[in-house]
């Protein structure tokens, strides 16, 4: 079983950890859950991600992952800098109310429905959402 943290630098201990104890590190995978820290964490020493931002920009995160598990600092940045405000803002709502908006909202699926007991992103954070997609490059300057 795993445990959820936001503190990059335990990478680094949990390898530290294994070595200690005769665990080769590539026996055992780390990876994070926390889109917004993602980048530090694979160049910090960890093997990828479970993302959300992935379910509205595959393209993106599988580059933003590819770059930093090749210490592409550069890239990483220039990937992920866009998708700064997403990374936060698809948590305006339960996941996954504001992603599976967002994906419709961007055209990949007909309608955001959601079975009981969750529901479809309250309009409230409708602008929201789409500021993010757009400063993202996922929607254009002007809503649909």
């Amino acid at each position: 079983g795993g445990r959820a943290t936001g503190d990059v630098s335990r990478v680094a201990q949990i390898h530290a950890a294994c070595e200690a104890n005769g665990v080769s590190k590539d026996e055992l995978l780390l990876l994070s859950g926390d889109d917004g820290s993602t980048d530090k964490f694979v160049l910090g020493g960890g093997d990828g991600c479970i993302s959300v931002t992935a379910n509205v920009a595959p393209t993106r995160m599988h580059n933003l992952m590819m770059a930093a598990l090749n210490e592409d600092k550069e890239e990483v940045e220039r990937i992920n800098a866009p998708l700064g405000r997403l990374h936060q803002d698809e948590f305006c709502e339960a996941n996954p109310i504001p992603i599976k908006w967002a994906i419709q909202r961007i055209g990949k699926i007909d309608c955001a429905y959601l079975r009981p007991p969750l529901d479809e992103l309250s309009p409230d954070f409708h602008d929201i959402m789409d500021s993010a997609l757009r400063e993202a490059g996922l929607l254009g300057a002007v809503p649909l």
